[in-house]
């Protein structure tokens, strides 16, 4: 038995199993007099988190495997034996060493970027001989973001450690959350940096606008065009295959 959580620009849903029980949870846009902006706080992902996991753990009386094994209640109960994250493409979400988001988040649908992306898919794209491969980086994909964010930004992309989208940001938070005095969530302060590495999946990194399916990769090219410091380049969740196992729920 498992539960999913899809974060989406609009509010969060739950599903388990043979979609025994439900409970979501809404949040809006930010408020913004700018044309093309689109941005949400990744806080308010994780106040819907919290509330459709509590929702549903209480009314399918739902325990870790850990937890009923010590009951020795396995079959009297419904045990939670994974969580599974999907949601929207081609988000930002900044985060500074201690996986902290450093500003709001730009969505798919901001559009804030286009002359970023106009430059992605014209001059960066031909800078290492790779023009109309990159046709489809459209203003909603990540990287003409990322660009926008470094030009206009400055100081907030030196702060940056880990661009992510939206479903990597909340699958952090899942692994080692705790609640902070402003009543959001966010992970403790690490011991060392990088204690716990972002990942993301090939379906989401194919909406960041920089990953190339044809090799299963980020193309580090492109993104060093876009950012010759390197911090872009680093700043990139690990890819996982599909099967893989990103972490376990703190």
């Amino acid at each position: 038995k498992a539960i999913a959580y899809r974060p989406s620009s609009t509010g969060g849903k739950e599903e388990r199993g043979e979609i025994l029980a439900r409970a979501s949870a809404s949040y809006s846009l930010l408020p913004s007099d700018v044309i093309g902006r689109a941005e949400q706080d990744p806080g308010d992902w994780i106040d819907a988190v919290r509330f459709v996991l509590k929702t549903l753990v209480a009314d399918l009386e739902l325990m870790p495997p850990a937890v009923a094994e010590q009951t020795q209640k396995n079959e009297q109960t419904n045990v939670l034996s994974g969580i599974g994250i999907s949601g929207q493409q081609h988000g930002m979400v900044l985060l500074d060493s201690n996986y902290r988001p450093l500003r709001p988040a730009k969505l798919w649908c901001d559009v804030e970027a286009s002359e970023e992306s106009r430059w992605i898919r014209e001059t960066a794209a031909s800078a290492i001989n790779e023009a109309g491969k990159w046709d489809h980086v459209l203003p909603g994909f990540t990287s003409p973001k990322v660009l926008w964010a470094i030009r206009n930004e400055p100081e907030i992309w030196s702060k940056v450690r880990w661009c992510v989208l939206p479903h990597d940001y909340v699958n952090l938070v899942l692994r080692g959350a705790r609640e902070e005095k402003d009543n959001r969530v966010s992970l403790p302060t690490a011991s060392k940096e990088d204690d716990i590495l972002p990942t993301t999946d090939r379906g989401d990194a194919s909406g960041s606008g920089v990953f190339d399916p044809c090799t299963n990769q980020y193309c580090l090219e492109l993104i060093n065009n876009i950012d010759p410091s390197g911090r872009y380049a680093k700043s990139l969740p690990q890819i996982l295959d599909p099967m893989d196992i990103c972490g376990q729920l703190s």
